[in-house]
């Protein structure tokens, strides 16, 4: 993803800091001292742990944004013509004349999973070298014609596909699909391109892993659950082969990769569909078909034959962390939405099981959240828990497992399961209004279908939110969570104190 970053945004987390930091009490007595210690500073002190445990969640937060963008049956059909050029790009044109306004959405099915175990961050690199420039475009006016029509342009890199959009008001569509077309067929990639979108990636790694609290989370997660499979690195892959990737890499892989019938385009706004389909074949027509490309087929090792529990001594933890995972299912599964329940029953919000166990009643942890995310052949179920400066592990794990276990009992109310389909509706309801978001689910949803058809995969993805019961919760809660399927990471508490001993 192109962000870009404030250097001087990124927290102190120097040794002083630190101390000071841990000084501060968690929770006062009163509203007036605590120990000595004013409130207002224990509150300051509340409000950093929530900040640097948000930084945790960042980016797995992101990648479960990205991951689960299945389409709600809601618009499925709705106002939407689907067909194919004759060299196999899928077009997909939703149109919605509310607001003059659309997304143009193209989808490579291209992502980390593709990339060789010796060369990983290679499809997140080539994300960087699609905003170069082409034989028509300098590097700097791809941005600039998208900005001075007033819209905006951008990409993600995850594990199974690299998508670019760009959200415009709706008479500049010709201009939106132009730059899509020309980056699909016309791009330059020299050694200055190269060089300069190197830089930016090793400060990108810097800035969201390496220098940051739990920035290794997400990374250290990945290749304990999913270890010897192409999802056990990160997309944003290894400083070395970014200091060794050539032009001429970049150049194989944009042919191999970067042809229309191994992507999806999602129009999706307000157009007339008659022009919108002449002019995406008048762009897109005449752009040559790729070769047929050989996927890898994802086995996962079963979980007792992994190593299951990591140890992660950083410099830059202030408070320590568990981190709880379970292997979980593709997004074409029909236990994937019951999954999202449980994850919102167990650990999603203030009055979740976990949040009232750990942070109100023990005080044990400054934070607690979960994420369910779903990728293309499998996912991942986690539980993230910031403790105090305190806390001990085996404390942490007595209280977590007991919780689950109640789940593995069958303890799942009414109330609580209507609370979660709730919230799941209001999720939707609020995410899929926007013209990129349904341009981003339209294009994720056919990518999805096509990989299950090509892998011979379930596709049962047809589990109705009225139709789960708590006894249907139960018997997934058993099938999954079960504590000798639990993978575990802990981030000791740093301490220059204890260090120095």
């Amino acid at each position: 993803m192109l962000i870009v970053f404030l250097h001087n945004s990124r927290p102190s987390l120097n040794p002083g800091f630190l101390k000071h930091f841990n000084s501060f009490p968690l929770f006062p007595v009163n509203l007036e001292k605590n120990n000595g210690t004013p409130y207002r500073y224990a509150f300051m002190k509340r409000l950093l742990q929530k900040t640097l445990f948000s930084l945790m969640l960042c980016g797995l937060s992101l990648l479960q944004i990205q991951c689960s963008s299945v389409m709600p049956r809601s618009f499925s059909e709705e106002n939407r013509t689907e067909f194919d050029l004759e060299n196999g790009l899928h077009v997909i044109l939703h149109r919605e004349n509310s607001v003059p306004i659309l997304s143009a959405y193209m989808l490579y099915h291209v992502g980390s999973k593709d990339e060789d175990p010796q060369k990983t961050g290679f499809a997140h690199f080539f994300e960087h070298l699609m905003f170069s420039g082409t034989k028509h475009i300098l590097r700097d006016e791809l941005s600039e014609f998208v900005t001075g029509a007033g819209g905006t342009m951008n990409a993600v890199t995850d594990y199974d596909y690299t998508s670019y959009y760009i959200n415009i008001p709706a008479n500049e569509l010709r201009l939106a699909l132009w730059i899509l077309s020309e980056q699909m067929f016309n791009l330059e990639i020299d050694s200055f391109s190269v060089e300069t979108e190197r830089r930016a990636i090793r400060e990108e790694r810097r800035m969201r892993y390496d220098n940051q609290p739990y920035g290794s989370v997400y990374e250290e997660l990945v290749s304990l659950v999913f270890a010897g499979s192409p999802y056990s690195w990160v997309p944003i892959g290894s400083v070395q082969y970014i200091d060794e990737a050539a032009p001429s890499e970049f150049q194989a892989f944009y042919k191999t990769y970067y042809a229309p019938n191994n992507a999806t385009l999602v129009l999706a706004g307000d157009f007339d569909t008659e022009e919108a389909r002449a002019l995406v074949s008048a762009y897109f027509g005449d752009i040559p078909k790729g070769e047929k490309i050989q996927r890898p087929r994802v086995r996962l090792s079963p979980p007792d034959s992994l190593q299951k529990i990591k140890i992660v001594e950083k410099p830059t933890t202030p408070l320590p962390a568990a981190i709880y995972a379970w292997q979980s299912v593709p997004q074409t599964h029909s236990d994937r939405l019951p999954l999202t329940l449980l994850r919102d029953i167990l650990a999603n919000g203030e009055s979740s099981r976990l949040y009232r166990k750990f942070v109100y009643e023990t005080e044990l942890a400054a934070e607690v959240s979960a994420i369910s995310f779903s990728l293309e052949q499998t996912g991942l179920f986690a539980i993230f828990i910031a403790g105090n400066a305190q806390s001990e592990f085996s404390t942490l794990d007595s209280l977590l497992f007991a919780e689950t276990e109640k789940l593995l009992g069958g303890d799942i109310s009414e109330t609580e399961l209507q609370k979660a389909i709730n919230r799941k509706k209001t999720h939707e309801a609020s995410a899929y209004g926007t013209m990129f978001n349904r341009a981003a689910a339209l294009a994720k949803n056919h990518a999805l279908q096509t990989a299950a058809s090509e892998n011979a995969a379930q596709n049962d993805d047809a589990t109705e939110l009225e139709d789960i019961t708590p006894e249907m919760l139960k018997a997934i809660a058993r099938k999954y969570f079960s504590r000798d399927r639990c993978f575990r990471l802990y981030y000791p508490r740093f301490s220059p104190e204890i260090k120095n001993q």
